[in-house]
């Protein structure tokens, strides 16, 4: 005679020192909203939070000297007033 043996199913609790990582009071809702859904649950809102943050990262980057370079300027007219403006902010503090 054969015996089986009865398998059984084990649930790996999630370590609780993960829910406390979060600074912000909003993730710590967030993560606390997360810990009362199903296992799929869990795994899909994970793979959400992974594309989102593969879409973040696939955004094209701007080199910070060409956003620079792209900003707005200050004609000579607009420079002429910053300066008698800074004049008169300088004697006065006098």
């Amino acid at each position: 005679m054969g015996t089986k043996k009865k398998q059984i199913d084990m649930v790996k609790e999630s370590n609780p020192s993960v829910y406390k990582l979060a600074e912000k009071p909003s993730i710590s809702k967030i993560l606390n909203l997360a810990k009362n859904l199903s296992l799929d649950d869990q795994i899909q809102l994970s793979k959400k939070l992974d594309l989102l943050l593969k879409k973040e990262a696939d955004q094209p980057k701007v080199e910070f000297s060409k956003f620079l370079l792209t900003g707005p300027v200050i004609d000579d007219a607009n420079l002429e007033t910053v300066m008698v403006q800074r004049k008169s902010l300088n004697q006065w503090r006098k």
